[in-house]
């Protein structure tokens, strides 16, 4: 071998193993846990189907939707329930008439292509942008669950792109999140700190508009069902938390592990959200930079709302797809390289580390990011205001 072919036969192994380990890594994803694959989407599925079969009034008993979930896909060993508002009913009804197999390919690829098109666009039509983002493992956690982190990353990114430019799209975006309310509330709280008020309006305006139009497609008692029902739901999901602590990244899930519960609990969890918003809005104030923007917001969900899934790290592959490519462009807006291998590999490793020491560090790891992210917003004097259209 050549002194000028031996950095050209590194550089191919080099990208041999990545490809190995990238592989590899998202293969486990697809592998964790034992219920079949798409098993969050059978709970959508079954909703819908009781909706085409003439039971809404039934689809927020969970006894009633358990027992329809069961007779489509068999004995399901833990209890699953509809938890969502009828805005979610919009695209899970129409999807509900196809077989199910057919419908789950259909639910995943509809919803990662808005999430492909919002990195391409925040990149700056980066034509690799949507192959990082799919190559995140997160992206096939979310694939794992049939869950709908794609369509929550779409949103989330899309809300940040227009925030500026197009008040009227971001609110678009923020209002059909609200879809995951407690994951809605956060862009409410940033828009509405950071005086964002044409966002602030038109988010709440569209959030309204979205209820009634749901309120006149499947009746407004299924509102009344839903919101009748909510604080029972939560109480079942806090009740059966020790079962799916390693699926839950939370600050919450880590101090519960140390021992910590009841005031002391609340407080510590109470005071690292208030931390996290305060965060989240001097980064907005300081910087227009997507990443960075993008970044905190998300950050700020996972460390503020006690109750986030695996499969909700999908939402971070947004942000992270633009820091990566942030390396080239504007390195200071990015992290190291190595530093960024840490937050690819996070979703995967939180899960191996609970699993081999019940413990879940993945809180206190991503509250360090959040950290940096403040400090490079401090740092950012370039500011974007560059107009763009879709």
């Amino acid at each position: 071998m050549t002194k000028r072919t031996y950095p050209l036969f590194v550089r191919i192994l080099v990208i041999i193993l990545i490809v190995i380990a990238v592989i590899g890594i998202n293969f486990a994803c697809l592998r964790i846990g034992t219920a079949i694959i798409g098993i969050d989407y059978a709970d959508y599925y079954a909703t819908g189907r009781m909706v085409i079969d003439g039971n809404i009034g039934q689809i927020y008993n969970m006894e009633a939707h358990h027992a329809v979930l069961e007779s489509l896909f068999g004995k399901i060993p833990y209890l699953l329930e509809w938890i969502y508002p009828p805005t979610f009913l919009l695209p899970i009804v129409p999807l509900s008439y196809l077989p199910f197999h057919a419908s789950l390919a259909v639910w995943l690829a509809l919803s990662f292509i808005p999430a492909a098109l919002a990195v391409y666009f925040l990149t700056g039509k980066n034509k690799y942008a949507p192959i990082c983002l799919l190559a995140f493992p997160g992206t096939f956690l979310n694939i794992r669950w049939g869950q709908n982190g794609f369509l929550t990353a779409a949103l989330f990114g899309f809300g940040v792109y227009f925030v500026e430019s197009n008040p009227m799209l971001a609110g678009l975006m923020f209002g059909l999140l609200t879809f995951k309310p407690q994951m809605a509330i956060f862009p409410f709280i940033i828009l509405f700190f950071t005086k964002k008020w044409k966002a602030f309006g038109w988010s709440a305006f569209f959030a309204a508009a979205f209820a009634v139009l749901t309120g006149l497609l499947f009746g407004f008692q299924t509102w009344i069902d839903f919101f009748s029902t909510s604080l029972y739901n939560a109480q079942q999901l806090s009740a059966s938390w020790e079962a799916t602590n390693w699926g839950i990244p939370t600050l919450s899930t880590a101090l519960r592990v140390m021992g910590l519960n009841g005031w002391g609990l609340t407080l510590a969890l109470t005071a690292v959200a208030a931390f996290a918003i305060y965060c989240c809005v001097r980064v907005w104030k300081q910087t227009q930079s997507y990443s960075l923007r993008l970044m905190a917001l998300v950050l700020c969900l996972f460390l503020s709302f006690p109750y986030v899934s695996l499969y909700d790290f999908a939402i971070l592959g947004v942000p992270f797809t633009l820091l990566f490519f942030e390396t080239q462009k504007n390195p200071k807006r990015s992290f190291s390289p190595l530093l960024l291998c840490l937050l690819w590999v996070l979703p995967f490793l939180c899960v191996l580390i609970f699993m081999k020491l019940k413990l879940q560090l993945c809180p206190f790891v991503l509250m360090g990011y959040l950290i940096a992210i403040v400090q490079k917003a401090n740092q950012d004097v370039a500011v974007l205001k560059i107009p763009h259209s879709v």
